[in-house]
């Protein structure tokens, strides 16, 4: 389970809404009065304005959330009332950073969620008020799969429960074909509802066909280089955070999940600064490739930890866009790019350890985001 987190350890493992596409309304002029007389013309059309749709990624599997469960199912398993929801808002609320259900999604994959409106990620560990169920169907993972199982066993894959818990908590990770399927429930009235709940949803992904092709980012997505010192370098992160020691680009390391998986397989760097011989770090940077359609999604539902607003980011094109959210006082700040079509996010941590070095959190990731826009 390879996540970063910005405390001072890594931790655990590391979500399909339906797809939605741009709706143009155009709009339809006030009528003009009628005036009498030899000068009198007739007004000119109001023209409709022209759109291009966003160009989103659907399922390469022929079924959707809805098709996963039935709606009887998902109420039976909770004695507390959930519905559907965007799972990447549910991670976002917990954990700000781009959620990996993203890049589930970008590979066709199926990321669904009905909860109880509570936020929940892994990268922050469990949420105790948290009730629902979360799906993630990777497609083509035979090759991730089984690196999963190397990691973990044979015995990886399964339906595995803490009954002794009450409400009751379940997670399973299996293999459908060459499907990789994770489901996680929480809060659920008993073991066997439960599983009961699991097998009907790995049911439905045994018995899915086809669906659309693979989607491919758009021809004008610009590149992205590999590593995080290709887009922030180093010493230029030193800078940002005014620091008088270095740190240097971190990956997370150890375990293997669903989501790791994704993120490897769609490609862009992931990665957070770190002190030299430290896990602790002051921040992150966080990529989607061609995810200009995921930003988009995201900045319509993000609140936590503020409504995004714009930023003035020196060097950036007129068709790029910077945004700045902060949490109250400033305990953290994210910058979100979408530079060549790409989301591309900086990102101060509220860590303790911070604190004695007074890093100025909205200063540190303009500076960041400033470096990014340099460079790409």
């Amino acid at each position: 389970m390879n996540t970063l987190i910005h405390a001072r350890r890594l931790s655990g493992s590391l979500a399909l809404v339906l797809a939605v596409g741009l709706i143009v309304t155009a709009c339809t002029p006030p009528d003009v009065p009628v005036i009498d007389g030899p000068e009198t013309a007739e007004p000119a059309p109001t023209p409709t304005p022209t759109i291009e749709p966003v160009s989103v990624p659907m399922p390469v599997l022929d079924i959707e959330c809805a098709d996963l469960a039935s709606t009887a199912s998902i109420a039976g398993t909770f004695t507390t009332a959930v519905s559907v929801t965007d799972p990447s808002n549910t991670m976002m609320d917990a954990y700000p950073v781009i959620p990996k259900s993203y890049h589930v999604r970008s590979l066709g994959g199926l990321a669904c969620e009905w909860n109880n409106g509570e936020p929940q990620s892994t990268a922050t560990g469990t949420n105790p008020d948290y009730v629902g169920v979360r799906v993630l169907v990777l497609p083509n993972a035979t090759d991730q799969w089984a690196r999963y199982v190397d990691y973990y066993g044979d015995d990886a894959g399964g339906i595995y429960c803490s009954p002794a818990s009450d409400p009751v908590s379940c997670s399973t990770d299996q293999i459908s074909g060459t499907n990789w399927v994770d489901i996680t429930i929480a809060g659920a009235s008993s073991e066997a509802t439960a599983t009961a709940l699991s097998d009907e949803i790995l049911s439905a992904v045994d018995a899915a066909g086809p669906g659309a092709d693979a989607w491919v980012v758009p021809a004008e997505t610009a590149p992205l280089p590999t590593e995080c010192p290709g887009i922030i370098s180093d010493a230029d992160a030193q800078a940002a955070f005014a620091l008088d020691v270095p740190v240097q680009a971190a990956y997370a390391a150890g375990g293997w999940s669903l989501g790791a998986a994704a993120s490897e397989d769609w490609g862009g760097p992931y990665c957070y600064w770190a002190f030299l011989g430290a896990d602790a770090g002051v921040g992150a940077l966080n990529t989607l490739r061609g995810g200009a359609w995921a930003w988009q999604e995201a900045r319509a539902f993000i609140t936590v930890p503020s409504v995004p607003q714009p930023v003035a980011i020196p060097g950036l094109a007129a068709s790029d866009e910077a945004w700045i959210r902060c949490a109250p006082a400033e305990a953290y700040c994210l910058v979100d790019l979408v530079i060549g079509g790409n989301w591309i996010s900086v990102y101060a941590w509220a860590d303790e350890g911070m604190e004695p070095i007074g890093v100025d959190r909205r200063t540190a990731v303009i500076a960041l985001a400033t470096a990014a826009a340099a460079t790409l």
